[in-house]
């Protein structure tokens, strides 16, 4: 005589289960060898990077879009006015189209143009104009 399978036996998943993907888990993305090497990644929209320098200090960072080239390291920030900001003190661009790269060793090159450098209180530069 079979013995009839519990409701609760029922509801296990069985080992084969197991390794069966779910539907749930087909829709996800995967990039594990999907796209080979990774070289650049771009982020949109109110893009805030935070990143350490050498000296272990954090440059907190500000633009409408970042583009990080993963072959150097960098990240470039354009768009909208960007800004760059380390502890109190900050750079901040006045004009349309500047951008600021910031490289991986942490350093930091602004181009060319009006920008606004400063010592403020934190609260103060982040808050709405």
């Amino acid at each position: 005589d079979k013995e009839k399978p519990s409701p609760a036996d029922k509801e296990k998943p069985s080992p084969a289960d197991k390794e069966k993907p779910s539907p749930a888990d087909k829709a996800k993305p995967s990039v594990t060898g999907a796209f080979g090497d990774i070289k650049n990644l771009v982020a949109t929209g109110g893009v805030k990077v935070v990143r350490e320098n050498d000296k272990g200090e954090a440059l907190v960072t500000t633009a409408d879009t970042a583009s990080y080239d993963a072959k150097t390291g960098d990240i470039i920030l354009r768009g909208g006015f960007p800004m760059v900001r380390q502890g109190k003190n900050f750079v901040r661009a006045r004009e349309a189209g500047l951008y600021i790269r910031i490289y991986k060793n942490g350093n930091v090159y602004a181009q060319p143009g009006k920008w606004e450098t400063g010592i403020t209180d934190i609260k103060k530069l982040n808050a709405d104009p």
